[in-house]
């Protein structure tokens, strides 16, 4: 019984002198992405998010770029949508590969980068019927899905089947 008191004191004494190893955030440096807007450019893959942007000749240094370049910690695997600009539809095999987005993000096409600010509530009310899971069981099967196309109007940001 005494070695289980003295464990116990232990443990709470490195517990509170900081020397376990346990990850300690603050809760404001936490940046769970919520929509990542991804377009190819003559230098590479350019990311845009609620978190700032990253690029970089990859998906994975762009990704790398926006970690890097943001404020706090970012997680991909919070997004719920993905938004493939212009010519970024050719990278979905490296987007797939790399994991680095949840199978449950919505996909859309736009033909050009969308204004961050209120793209995520819009989005969430106009669901895409394409899922990063379907892209990748379609890519499996050698098929090919076409996403909702995402267009700027006057009045905002429309969804088109």
């Amino acid at each position: 019984m005494k070695i289980w008191i003295a464990a116990v004191g232990l443990v709470l004494l490195l517990a509170f002198a900081g020397g376990l190893p346990f990850s300690n955030h603050e809760t404001q440096k936490l940046l769970p992405l919520h929509t990542v807007q991804v377009e190819l450019t003559e230098d590479g893959v350019h990311i845009v998010s609620e978190a700032g942007e990253g690029y970089g000749a990859t998906w994975s240094e762009a990704v790398r770029a926006l970690h890097e370049s943001a404020s706090g910690e970012v997680f991909f695997d919070t997004a719920e949508q993905l938004v493939l600009c212009s010519r970024a539809i050719n990278i979905v095999p490296e987007i797939l590969e790399e994991k680095t987005l949840r199978p449950a993000a919505q996909v859309y096409r736009s033909r050009e980068l969308q204004p961050v600010e209120g793209l995520n509530e819009y989005l969430s009310s106009q669901e895409s019927d394409v899922s990063l899971g379907d892209l990748l069981a379609a890519q499996e099967e050698g098929m090919r899905l076409q996403p909702p196309l995402l267009v700027q109007t006057k009045s905002g940001p429309e969804v088109r089947q």
